[in-house]
């Protein structure tokens, strides 16, 4: 072990709230950071959905912080204890100045996982791990990237003419507007959309607060917009897009099924797309699909976007709700169940959400 590695320290951080700033200025300076390893986002998660937050700050010899690595403890009655970096994330590996920073950030939390009687430990990057014998590597997901380089004809060209080109002119012709809403109008407007949206699929939707506090954290610092199409007054289709670095993601989507055939959703994308790439931005990221989603993986391919292969890493062994099968009888027969339930009923149970992280 050299002497730079016999230095180097690791402090846990328990509260969001006092993350120091030296935290979020190593964020903000190395290029592989996202979203999901700011402080904002940490406190997003812990006043939304109650986890204890357990957050790795490496530091050298000279007390500089040299890697961080965000992670939440989660204790559920119905989906077990265990460690995952980040919840509700799906990019959020450790950031570290060399390999033997990460790897000492990976050890220590295995060893909180460990130490916390954490049943598994769920661990989320978009490149490779240092190896570690601890760590067991899956590849079950996907993201797909917009490459923001080109002008915008040529990003335009590039996607689907007959899916994505004419989806995006029928809802221009039709009348469609966006607009972004970052009040509580716009919280409300998505959230009674994704309330349907996610009703359909047959899973909870995130609980109202959550929006509220994404909007505090990180819209008010412009890393976060709610982005509404409204036809003929009315909101129809929402998206909600965060931004970090030179990256942009496409987080929630929702709409309302009556008004599809005004294909809000092409409108609604372009224009974020659009609006990324004028601000300077390098890449849309059009988020995670596991294999199985056949029909979102090739909307997205449909954009012209390029695949990538995101790296998770499980202790002991690949176990949890980021793992689950769709096509398994018990994760068809639950969403079947739950997408059958009147909105009313299925309104009340966004606390279910929580046991998803």
């Amino acid at each position: 072990m050299s002497a730079a590695e016999t230095q180097l320290q690791i402090r846990k951080l328990t509260d969001p709230n006092q993350i120091p700033a030296e935290w979020s200025r190593f964020v903000e300076s190395d290029q592989s950071a996202t979203v999901f390893h700011t402080a904002g986002w940490q406190r997003v998660i812990a006043r939304s959905y109650g986890y204890q937050f357990c957050g790795l700050m490496a530091l050298d010899g000279k007390e500089n912080v040299v890697g961080v690595l965000p992670a939440f403890r989660i204790s559920s009655v119905l989906t077990g204890r265990r460690l995952v970096s980040s919840p509700f994330s799906y990019i959020c590996g450790p950031l570290g100045e060399n390999d033997n920073v990460r790897s000492a950030l990976l050890r220590a939390l295995v060893a909180e996982a460990q130490s916390s009687g954490a049943s598994y430990l769920e661990l989320k990057s978009l490149s490779n791990l240092p190896a570690l014998e601890s760590l067991i590597e899956s590849r079950h997901y996907t993201t797909f990237h917009v490459d923001l380089a080109a002008d915008e004809e040529t990003i335009l060209a590039n996607t689907h003419k007959s899916q994505i080109q004419r989806g995006i002119k029928k809802a221009q012709k039709e009348g469609v507007e966006i607009a972004v809403h970052n009040d509580e109008q716009g919280i409300s407007e998505f959230h009674r959309l994704n309330l349907t949206t996610c009703r359909a699929h047959g899973i909870p939707a995130q609980p109202k607060k959550f929006h509220t506090q994404v909007l505090t954290e990180l819209g008010n610092s412009g890393q976060a917009e709610y982005l509404l199409a409204r036809y003929q007054g009315k909101a129809i289709a929402g998206i909600v897009v965060f931004t970090h670095g030179d990256t942009a993601i496409y987080m929630y989507g929702a709409s309302d099924p009556d008004y599809l055939q005004q294909r809000p959703n092409h409108l609604l994308l372009w224009e974020a797309i659009v609006a990324a790439k004028r601000r300077g931005l390098r890449t849309f990221d059009l988020g995670r699909v596991s294999p199985d989603n056949t029909g979102l993986r090739e909307f997205k391919e449909r954009w012209g976007a390029k695949a990538l292969p995101l790296h998770y890493y499980y202790w002991p062994q690949v176990k949890g709700v980021g793992s689950v099968d769709r096509n398994s009888l018990k994760y068809k027969l639950s969403t079947f169940i739950f997408s059958k339930l009147p909105i009313a009923v299925t309104g009340n149970f966004t606390w279910l959400y929580k046991h998803l992280g």
